[in-house]
């Protein structure tokens, strides 16, 4: 057997014993080099290139928004945005009408502070000229006043008048039909009358004259050997004044 140099890569000659030259041809070892191999490799390389491309493609899809996502999302947002824009409108709505309730709330503690800091510092200034005049008609009516003398500002009936209707913290009553208690508090307003017509500021001791006490305790009792005894005024067990001792005690 022997080979050709040209041809030694692809042609094989051998004899055989009948003389006959029979050329066989190098069988392949493997497909592996052909065109057609080659072809097919190449093209299955494309194809699973384009298979990754799309399952990639795919993937990314995936994690992309779908358009009814997008929309909805689009529309979420402008309706979020009003939401929270009420939101704000109301909690601002509450924030002023909160407001407007503690002022409320204040002008009225103001106002019913006054309104009880005037009671408690004294009637109003209406109410003290209506008291006055009428007490003026109430001793005018019983001639226990003169209307000349006890409207003069610097008489002395004028002056307990004055005592009698707004002065006196005792507050004695005489809008009434009983005819102990207008008796009384005729007694009290000649007692302040005294007073004022004798000079009673000036006096070394007041025997409790014109105090919030009632008029049957304006008095000091006094201690002496010879025994107790008051001086000012005293009443007997009705309320009736029946004495009135003003001399100084030695």
């Amino acid at each position: 057997m022997f080979s050709d140099d040209k041809d030694k890569e692809s042609t094989t000659f051998s004899l055989d014993d009948d003389d006959e030259c029979v050329i066989e041809e190098e069988v392949e070892d493997s497909d592996d080099d052909s065109v057609e191999h080659r072809k097919s490799v190449i093209t299955k390389m494309f194809r699973d290139i384009e298979a990754d491309g799309d399952s990639n493609n795919h993937n990314i899809h995936d994690q992309l928004p779908s358009v009814e996502e997008v929309k909805a999302s689009n529309s979420y947002m402008p309706t979020a945005r009003l939401l929270a824009q009420s939101h704000r409108r109301k909690l601002y709505l509450t924030i002023a009408a909160a407001a407007f309730v503690a002022m409320v709330l204040s002008v009225t503690i103001s106002v019913g502070v006054f309104e009880r800091s005037n009671k408690e510092s004294g009637p109003s200034y209406h109410e003290v000229e209506s008291r006055f005049a009428d007490v003026v008609d109430f001793l005018v009516d019983n001639q226990v006043a003169s209307p000349l003398y006890i409207k003069s500002f610097q008489s002395a009936e004028h002056q307990a008048a004055l005592f009698v209707a707004n002065g006196d913290i005792f507050n004695a009553t005489f809008v009434t039909t009983d005819e102990v208690t207008r008796r009384r508090f005729i007694e009290r307003y000649l007692l302040a009358f005294l007073y004022y017509f004798a000079d009673g500021d000036n006096w070394t001791e007041k025997y409790n004259f014109l105090s919030a006490l009632d008029h049957c305790s304006w008095h000091i009792q006094y201690s002496t050997p010879q025994g107790r005894f008051l001086k000012g005024v005293q009443c007997d067990e009705e309320g009736r004044v029946v004495d009135l001792d003003l001399c100084k005690y030695d």
